[in-house]
């Protein structure tokens, strides 16, 4: 089965949420297919109500599909430009943007890689879920979607790497500012800014 204009798509086992490979002249470094996969597998179903589609895709894909600058939260900004974002129940990812803040050698570890996705996948649910169940709830959205994307990691982890709990309370206060300037390929990097 083959739906019109993507190379590729599958379901998600638990949730039927279609991921879809949409890359212009682009292969990603690692896999991050099955890392999207799995992160999804584990999110509520009742926080994937109403979204129809997660969509891996590159900068270079969206530029040519999208000439124009987009109003983001006040920000005029090119979709390519992204390392993702919502709109209407569909995710975008652009890998390229995600993957070249890091080292590709980092990036061969599973839960490093696992991680790179959550940050930004997560984020962008946070989006979609602070839009359906509680829109209009926060002035700063960002803000709301951080801490989605705080708790759905945290979910996940504590579902999937029980043994990691507390070693992750400790990442996140004092950790994960060292991971970030360890893996990050540059200081002047994509910031949470970009992520919208």
């Amino acid at each position: 089965m083959c739906v019109a204009g993507t190379s590729d798509y599958k379901f998600t086992l638990a949730h039927r949420i279609k991921i879809v490979e949409e890359y212009h002249e682009y292969t990603p470094p690692v896999r991050v297919r099955g890392a999207v996969e799995l992160l999804m597998s584990h999110v509520p179903r009742e926080h994937l109500e109403g979204l129809r589609k997660v969509v891996l895709t590159n900068s270079a894909r969206l530029l040519q599909s999208n000439k124009g600058k987009y109003d983001f939260y006040g920000k005029r900004q090119r979709l390519g430009e992204l390392r993702g974002f919502y709109t209407g129940g569909y995710i975008y990812l652009v890998t390229d943007r995600i993957l070249d803040c890091y080292h590709e050698l980092s990036l061969m570890v599973p839960i490093v890689r696992t991680l790179v996705m959550a940050e930004i996948l997560y984020h962008e649910l946070g989006h979609h879920i602070n839009r359906r169940d509680q829109p209009g709830y926060r002035e700063n959205r960002e803000e709301a979607a951080d801490e989605w994307r705080d708790e759905l990691l945290f979910a996940f982890f504590e579902k999937r790497y029980w043994y990691l709990v507390r070693v992750l309370r400790v990442y996140k206060k004092l950790l994960h500012p060292l991971f970030v300037r360890l893996f990050r390929r540059s200081p002047g990097g994509p910031t949470e800014a970009d992520t919208v």
